[in-house]
């Protein structure tokens, strides 16, 4: 054998063994890079809402209706529910439906209801993967309880960054 091919074979396993170093770091980075998708993807994840209860019940001739609610921050990065309505949809008596915005009364406790969790109020923080879940009431306005028949209940949450969530129901409990 001449020098030449001895150091050919040489180039040659050397080359073999950069090329496996090659493939075993490419295959680190994607694995990293995957790992880094994933986390990014768990920042954004946003707020769960869940729906517990919800009570319509009168205080000094005012009707209210107290929803108990559970937020739930899926993300690993914290997040805030900037905004919280109740938007009702009813039907008068000639059957004519209209829609009506209500803002969150935090003056007003739930009857025997406060012992059992806390109120809900705006702006509501959550920490990354945590939940908190509570009360939170809204007038009726007089118009709504004496006149109409109401369809459908429709909590709205929105966050900061402008997403929205929400829970529907079609029947209160009366205390």
């Amino acid at each position: 054998m001449k020098d030449s091919d001895i150091i050919a074979s040489i180039g040659a396993i050397v080359s073999f063994f950069a090329l496996i170093i090659s493939l075993k770091s490419f295959f680190v980075a994607k694995k990293s890079l995957n790992i880094a998708a994933i986390q990014h993807d768990q920042r954004s994840l946003g707020i769960n809402l869940y729906y517990i209860d919800a009570y319509k019940w009168k205080k000094d001739r005012e009707t209210y209706i107290s929803f108990a609610l559970r937020f739930t921050n899926l993300s690993t990065l914290n997040d805030t529910i900037s905004k919280i309505e109740l938007h009702i949809e009813f039907r008068d008596k000639n059957n004519a439906t209209g829609k009506v915005k209500i803002e969150p009364n935090t003056l007003v406790t739930p009857i025997n209801l406060k012992n059992h969790t806390d109120i809900i109020k705006q702006p509501l923080n959550l920490s990354e993967k945590s939940a908190k879940s509570g009360w939170i009431t809204f007038k009726l306005p007089e118009l709504i309880t004496n006149e109409l028949t109401i369809d459908l209940y429709r909590v709205i949450a929105e966050s900061i960054d402008k997403k929205t969530i929400s829970i529907e129901t079609h029947i209160i409990n009366e205390v």
